[in-house]
């Protein structure tokens, strides 16, 4: 016990799901040369299991030559591009051909092939930048460029010509938008962010009414095309 709670919940010390007898056995198989993913699959768990089995036993994991392997055939580098193309994650195809999920990312990159963000690093990015964007639009320099933009634009929507009401009030919008702004400066840092030129630039805003600003966000409507229609 440490401050009341049971070892378990320390790190590194997760419940695994074998026994005692099937962990020594796994320490032993992979000592002998077999590969996380036989073993794995012989106990009915994940090559990550495995992998944690032999952490918590001190054993190293044999290490891998830098990039893929030194003796990829032509048909298993065609197969692992195909699949990763269809989807298949790195880590997936690395525990199936026994190398780390960086030697299949190499191998990705040498073929020509664009990694994809981990679905994990994705949402992370949305989420900080969402929390970023309500920091921001409370900043001095959010205030200043919406009434800069405004008087520009006379405080008249460019879409449809009328004037703030309770009803439909006046909106600053970017043409570039906001998030496409923030992803281009991951990580965010928000006390940098009055360097993101185009969060300031009054050119990459618009005022729009309510109901136009709706539209370009739930039709997908260009600014451009509500001006050419008023």
């Amino acid at each position: 016990m440490v401050r009341g709670k049971p070892l378990r919940y320390l790190p590194n010390h997760r419940a695994l799901p074998l026994t005692a007898a099937q962990q020594t056995e796994a320490c032993r198989r992979y000592k002998t040369g077999e590969t996380l993913k036989a073993i794995g699959d012989s106990f009915g768990v994940k090559s990550k299991t495995i992998r944690r089995t032999l952490r918590r036993y001190g054993i190293p994991l044999r290490s891998v030559p830098h990039g893929p392997r030194r003796n990829w055939t032509e048909a298993e580098d065609a197969e692992i591009c195909r699949r990763y193309l269809d989807g298949e994650s790195s880590e997936t195809l690395g525990e199936e051909f026994d190398v780390t999920g960086g030697s299949i990312r190499w191998l990705l990159k040498r073929n020509g092939i664009e990694l994809r963000l981990p679905p994990t690093v994705s949402q992370f990015f949305e989420w900080e930048e969402t929390q970023a964007a309500k920091k921001i639009r409370n900043l001095p320099a959010y205030r200043k460029w919406k009434l800069a933009v405004l008087a520009r634009d006379g405080r008249a929507c460019q879409g449809c010509g009328s004037h703030s009401t309770s009803s439909n009030p006046l909106h600053v919008h970017h043409l570039q938008s906001f998030a496409s702004i923030l992803a281009e400066h991951r990580p965010i840092n928000v006390d940098e962010a009055e360097s993101y030129a185009a969060l300031w630039d009054i050119n990459n805003g618009i005022t729009l009414c309510g109901e136009c600003h709706r539209k370009t966000h739930t039709l997908g409507v260009e600014p451009s095309e509500l001006v050419k229609a008023s």
